[in-house]
């Protein structure tokens, strides 16, 4: 699995990307879509759980862009 997959199957993960694509909002260097994209190839496994990669990165992207 390596060292990605021990990070994206950590409980941290969620605030993780939830942070990152807040990030991504004020800095459009900020490589959220890439965060992302990985999530959700990792979750085909189960592990993150999809929905809940989406609700983050979602909540995510809507502060970063309401602040």
């Amino acid at each position: 699995m390596g060292a990605v997959g021990t990070a994206v199957s950590s409980p941290w993960f969620y605030l993780v990307l939830f942070a990152v694509a807040a990030l991504d909002g004020f800095f459009p260097v900020v490589p959220s879509e890439s965060l992302v994209i990985t999530a959700g190839v990792y979750a085909a496994s189960g592990r993150p759980e999809l929905e809940w990669v989406v609700v983050a990165a979602a909540l995510g992207a809507f502060t970063g862009d309401h602040v």
